[in-house]
């Protein structure tokens, strides 16, 4: 069978399809469900994003951090010292 046949066909076939009222029905009601689903989830993505960010803006009164917030708990390697000429030293 030749392939232009093949496709007339498929071709008519999904043209018969859409057009049945039962296929139509369902198909648009299975795109509001998966659009309503979708739309949950996109509400409580911005609602985590929300309260992340009050979270972070919450402490930004405490930003930037003093040195001596930045350097606690740190090795005291990994701290460097301001020499009076300016240099760093560890």
């Amino acid at each position: 069978m030749p392939a232009g046949e093949i496709e007339r066909f498929v071709v008519d076939q999904i043209a018969h399809w859409s057009r049945a009222p039962a296929i139509v029905k369902e198909t648009l009601a299975q795109a509001r469900r998966l659009t309503e689903e979708q739309t949950e989830r996109l509400e409580l993505d911005r609602e985590d994003v929300r309260e992340r960010l009050r979270q972070i803006t919450s402490n930004w009164a405490d930003w930037p951090p003093s040195r001596d917030q930045a350097t606690r708990g740190l090795p005291t390697s990994m701290i460097g010292f301001e020499t009076p000429s300016g240099g760093l030293r560890q």
